[in-house]
């Protein structure tokens, strides 16, 4: 049976704009590095396309084998300056700029650390850190690794 059809114009709009692209540099050193103490500086810069631009720097501490137990520790502290998100995708022309009404910053201070036992060609280690992430409030990241 054939469904009768009329033929209703249409129109489509459309505009264009760029995808978000990032670019991200980083550089870490070793300022000791000895047979079972390291510590480790790093800094890094993120600028994306479509936010303002962030930097961040962070040191670390490890110490490997401890006591020849096969126990290895890490400490960890960083600072990040990441802006707020300026993007206000509800915009009818795309995405436009916003000044941020938050009085709450997501730059900071986190503090982690890790433990991990290894013998042989295995490894099982627990990572943990601390993070004020602005409106998400205090955040802990946890992570588990098993490698072989």
């Amino acid at each position: 049976m054939d469904i009768p059809q009329e033929n209703q114009p249409a129109r489509l709009r459309t505009s264009s704009w760029g995808l978000p692209v990032s670019f991200r540099v980083s550089v870490a050193l070793d300022l000791l590095a000895q047979t079972q103490n390291r510590v480790t500086v790093l800094g890094e810069f993120t600028q994306p396309t479509n936010n303002k631009p962030g930097a961040g720097v962070g040191l670390e501490w490890a110490t490997t084998n401890v006591g020849n137990s096969g126990f290895s520790l890490a400490a960890r502290g960083s600072y990040t300056i990441q802006p707020d998100n300026n993007l206000n995708p509800g915009s009818a022309a795309g995405f436009t700029t916003q000044q941020s009404t938050s009085s709450v910053s997501k730059d900071g201070l986190a503090l982690g650390g890790g433990l991990s036992y290894g013998r042989g060609t295995w490894k099982l280690g627990f990572d943990y850190a601390y993070r004020n992430l602005g409106p998400l409030g205090g955040t802990n990241f946890l992570s588990f690794s098993l490698g072989w």
